[in-house]
This record gives C-alpha cells, sequence and structure tokens, in this order.
C-alpha cells in the first residue's frame, strides 16, 4: 500500500533525521496525518507498537455484487500476500465488514471504499438518465421545451407531447431497472 508505505518511510527519516531533515519531516508527517483524521502522536503510539485491532467497516449502500467489487479492491491495496489479506477479512455481512489490521491501514481502506462507492452511485445516476433518454428515443416520446426561437427555425419533428403523469410513469420505469444491468452495462465500457 503506498500510503501506509509513505507514512512509515517519513516516519522513519522523523525519527533518525538531523536537524532540518527532520523538521521538514515532521512537517509532511503532520499534514498527511492530519488529511487522515490522526495526529503525530496517535501515529507514534499505534506505529511504536505496531498495534493490530479490530475495526469495523461500514460498506456504502450499492448492490451487494458491487460491494465485493469495491471491498476486494480496497483490500487489495494495502495487502502485498495474499495471506496476509486472508488474514484481514474477520467476518462479513451484507452491510459490514470487521477488520483485524492496524489504524492507518483501517483509514486507508475506508477512504477507498468511500470514494469507490461515491464514484459508483454517480455513474449509476448518469446510466439512468440514459435509460430514460434511450426509451424516450426508442418509442419517440419528446419533451417539449419553451424556446426563444421563431416556430420556424424549429426542427419540424412529429412527436408526442408527454404529460407530467407520463414523465412521472417513465421515471419510475427506469429507477425499477435492476441494477446488474446497469453493472453490466458499466463492465462491457
Amino acid at each position: 500500500m503506498e500510503n501506509t508505505e509513505l507514512l512509515q518511510a517519513i516516519y522513519a527519516r522523523y525519527v533518525r533525521g538531523i536537524g532540518g531533515e527532520r523538521d521538514v519531516a515532521e512537517k509532511i508527517l503532520r499534514k498527511k496525518l492530519a488529511a487522515l483524521g490522526m495526529t503525530l502522536e496517535d501515529y507514534e503510539k499505534r506505529f511504536g507498537e505496531n498495534c493490530i485491532e479490530h475495526f469495523l467497516l461500514k460498506l456504502p449502500k450499492v448492490p451487494k455484487e458491487m460491494k465485493r467489487v469495491i471491498f476486494c479492491y480496497a483490500i487489495s491495496q494495502i495487502c502485498s500476500t495474499k495471506e496476509e489479506a486472508l488474514d484481514v477479512v474477520v467476518w462479513w455481512e451484507a452491510k459490514e465488514v470487521k477488520l483485524r489490521t492496524t489504524e492507518i491501514n483501517f483509514l486507508e481502506v475506508r477512504s477507498i471504499v468511500e470514494t469507490l462507492g461515491e464514484a459508483f452511485k454517480k455513474e449509476q445516476r448518469k446510466q439512468n438518465k440514459r435509460l430514460i433518454i434511450a426509451f424516450a428515443e426508442a418509442n419517440d416520446l419528446h419533451w417539449e421545451f419553451t424556446s426563444n426561437e421563431p416556430e420556424d427555425k424549429k426542427p419540424k419533428r412529429k412527436c408526442k407531447t408527454l404529460s407530467f403523469e407520463e414523465i412521472a410513469a417513465i421515471t419510475a420505469m427506469a429507477s425499477g431497472i435492476k441494477k446488474t444491468e446497469i453493472r453490466k452495462s458499466l463492465e462491457c465500457k
């Protein structure tokens, strides 16, 4: 894992450095730890003991298959060997995972999981909009928007104007589509 190794290297430079080298390492270390929500004193205590604890990680609200993909990717980022990965995961449930690891590794896994979960949700919303547009195009359904253009410059298109109820029905249909279909379409890109 890049961040943990980087923090450990900076901490080693902080401990073994002399003069300005130590000051620069301390400044960088404090800045990186503040981004993770830790202080230098907390890190010294954890790093000095190399303390392994149990942490509970809440997974994002995404389809079950994507939870596995996101979690496995995050674990692969902190584990260098397969045996280490098998030792990290203690317990699995649909919403939470119990990890046996150091605090700095847990913080990094949590940040990766949150980032990937948000990215998936954003892509899912985008796919839902595309599905609605594709359905409307396939059935020759078009929304008429008010325009400042004169009537003669508007495109001559034979279309059906949708009522609010029809638009609501199309939106409900798009949100009812199975999430696995969206995931499969994302994997095919």
